[in-house]
């Protein structure tokens, strides 16, 4: 379920701790200060396509995305798509406002995708990275 966008409005996030962060990944190549942000500060940063919060969210989640991908399919490109597309739904809608953790909507849209992956595993296609997201 999609939050509303006067929700998200409404929704008063840290700002100052956001934005040092950004301040202090500016000279740092790696990221370290996004990697202290929790994960509700870098869905922020990610509805404002940042990237390297993305790849934060992805290091921290992604052993638990494979595990649940692989518990729905024995079939490895097809878990695969599965996290590749929930990965993908994330960057699209972040939704910084949902009451449901990160960790749970990610998970879930993992399960979801995988599941429906199985059954039918020609159905949905080849997920397509949007523009400024290689796949």
């Amino acid at each position: 379920m999609a939050v509303s966008e006067d929700r998200r409005l409404e929704h008063r996030w840290p700002a100052e701790k956001v934005e040092s962060a950004h301040r202090a990944t500016a000279t740092e190549p790696n990221g370290n200060g996004l990697r202290q942000l929790a994960d509700s500060d870098l869905l922020v940063l990610i509805s404002r396509r940042d990237l390297r919060a993305l790849e934060v969210i992805y290091d921290r989640h992604i052993e638990g995305a494979w595990r649940v991908a692989l518990t729905y399919s024995d079939d490895v490109p097809v878990a695969e798509r599965a996290v590749e597309a929930a990965f993908l739904r994330l960057w699209r809608q972040p939704e910084p406002g949902a009451r449901a953790s990160l960790a749970a909507r990610l998970l879930s849209s993992v399960k979801r995708e995988a599941r429906a992956r199985s059954l039918d595993p020609g159905g949905k296609g080849v997920v397509e990275a949007p523009e400024g997201l290689s796949a």
